[in-house]
């Protein structure tokens, strides 16, 4: 969602330190946003430096046309040039972002790949598409940082809604920890583009009380708990409520009924007059009554009174968190991510006193090992959740379960991961037996190299750990890695016979071996005494 202006520029600084920096494009569906920020020397806080923003009407498009015009291909290829030229000018080459970031909307134009190769090359950077897990996360972050400063207002039951240009999410919090979400194909472009054909005798707002009728039934079903605050997330809900709603505690309120008149007041005015009203852009304001009208009526289909929502611009707290948040797993979302794991788990019956004694031995060897596989605290969750789930499969049949582990785990959901997170995941828990991955696998020939060899790095460490945990009985609670010439050393404390486990590391560290080229010794004892012998 963009102002009117074409091109929005706050500077703080004139200078900055490019080796603290942190900057971020991110394509919408709307506008495409550029910030800049440096993370601060005194407070190691990262403070916004550089903001820029231009129109670009892609939801218009795809919800309308179902691709990407060429006009508005060159108004984001005109406005990336421009970001890119100012960043270099202004604060230096160091300071351009290591890549771009897409909504994921772009999935439902048919031209998808004709315009992200258009993007790529004339940014000359790779091109991330958001898919909804990360929306979602996204999301959840912006959520966690209202929590952290407004929580007394919230009370201890809270739901998050985000009314986006496609999809929808809601979210459910019980002391600020999510208890559950739902995702749904409802957005203010996508009604809006449903509607664009229509020529009924009926007012604007019962056409959109019609197309999302049948989603609200399903969020009534969905939702069999009470909430104390709904919040609603997004830039349509966010510029309504600075215009009629109440400042409470730096959060505006505004009240369901008071919203639901003011919606009225605005049905009939025709494009010019909202341009003139809200100071948008002429494709922006298409979503702004579907979007605000579906956040109405999913707020009075949850019997929330009462409308929570953020003072300021929702496209700059999505960029924050893309350029500060992204590629790193905060210590809240990983708990979140492994509660949801757990969660999936318990529905398939998994034996969780073997799972989580294989997670903590993979946790045990990804610490100690970090020297040979060179991965981050990202791959380690998704290390984790795997080991979590890796006999999902029994569920199915004990027969062949690490297949059948792969197919579950890869047609769930996971609160917190990405499609493509998910995907790995469920190739680590399918490699976690029997044999390594080939390149005709299905979902392996389709990963980039890169995740490729995360997916073997993962698989292998997966395998030792639950080499170690052979017998389902718990013997192994402590151990230490020992990397000895191309020997891995593994001393178990408090077993003196660990023939069981160096007879399953015989058959299950062979993928260990191939990828870091190093043999796997099990040695029992107190740690420390028996490297040597």
């Amino acid at each position: 969602m963009c102002q009117e202006e074409p091109l929005n520029l706050k500077i703080n600084k004139p200078a900055v330190d490019i080796a603290t920096q942190s900057a971020v494009i991110h394509i919408g569906a709307s506008s495409i946003g550029l910030l800049v920020g440096q993370m601060s020397l005194e407070t190691g806080n990262y403070e916004v430096v550089e903001i820029l923003s231009r129109p670009v009407p892609l939801a218009a498009d795809i919800f309308e046309h179902g691709y990407i015009r060429p006009t508005t291909m060159d108004a984001c290829t005109d406005a990336l040039r421009t970001f890119l030229a100012n960043i270099s000018e202004t604060v230096g080459e160091g300071a351009l972002p290591g890549r771009v970031h897409a909504t994921n909307i772009l999935a439902e134009a048919s031209n998808e790949d004709v315009f992200l190769n258009r993007v790529s090359i004339t940014c000359g950077m790779e091109v991330a598409t958001l898919d909804d897990g990360e929306m979602t996360r996204l999301v959840y972050f912006i959520s966690q940082r209202l929590f952290e400063t407004k929580a007394k207002l919230l009370g201890a039951h809270t739901a998050v809604c985000h009314v986006g240009p496609g999809n929808t999410r809601i979210l459910y919090f019980e002391g600020g920890k999510i208890q559950s979400y739902f995702s749904y194909r409802l957005g203010g472009f996508r009604i809006a583009g449903a509607l664009s054909s229509e020529r009924a005798e009926t007012s604007k707002l019962e056409l959109i009380d019609g197309s999302i009728r049948g989603t609200l039934e399903s969020i009534v079903n969905d939702c069999g708990v009470q909430v104390e605050s709904f919040v609603a997330l997004g830039g349509e809900i966010q510029l309504v409520a600075s215009k009629i709603g109440e400042k409470k505690g730096g959060l505006m309120v505004v009240k369901t009924s008071q919203l639901g008149k003011f919606l009225k007041e605005i049905e009939s005015d025709d494009f010019d007059d909202l341009v003139r009203k809200f100071r948008l852009d002429y494709h922006s304001v298409e979503a702004l009554v579907p979007t605000v009208r579906a956040v109405y009526s999913i707020a009075v289909a949850m019997g929330s009174r009462r409308i929570v929502t953020l003072s300021g611009s929702f496209d700059r707290e999505l960029l924050e968190m893309l350029a500060f948040r992204d590629g790193s797993f905060a210590t809240p979302i990983q708990e979140e991510v492994r509660l949801g794991a757990h969660r999936l788990a318990a529905k398939f019956l998994v034996d969780m006193d073997h799972a989580l004694q294989v997670e903590d031995l993979c946790v045990q060897l990804f610490d100690a090992l970090r020297s040979l596989h060179h991965l981050d605290e990202g791959d380690k969750l998704l290390l984790r959740v795997a080991a979590i789930l890796h006999e999902a499969g029994r569920f199915v049949s004990p027969k062949a379960h690490h297949q059948h582990s792969f197919y579950l785990i890869k047609h769930s959901e996971i609160f917190g991961l990405s499609h493509r997170e998910i995907g790995i995941v469920a190739l680590v828990a399918r490699y976690h037996r029997h044999s390594p991955p080939k390149r005709n696998h299905e979902g392996y020939k389709d990963l980039t190299r890169g995740d490729r060899l995360l997916v073997a790095k993962l698989a292998s460490i997966l395998r030792v750990a639950d080499a170690l945990e052979r017998g389902h009985s718990q013997r192994v609670r402590k151990l230490e890695a020992v990397l000895e010439d191309r020997h891995l050393v593994l001393v178990v404390s408090d077993l003196e016979d660990v023939s069981l486990e160096q007879f399953a590391m015989n058959e299950k560290g062979n993928l260990f071996t191939q990828i870091f080229g190093v043999d796997i010794d099990v040695r029992g004892g107190m740690i420390g005494s028996r490297l040597h012998d």
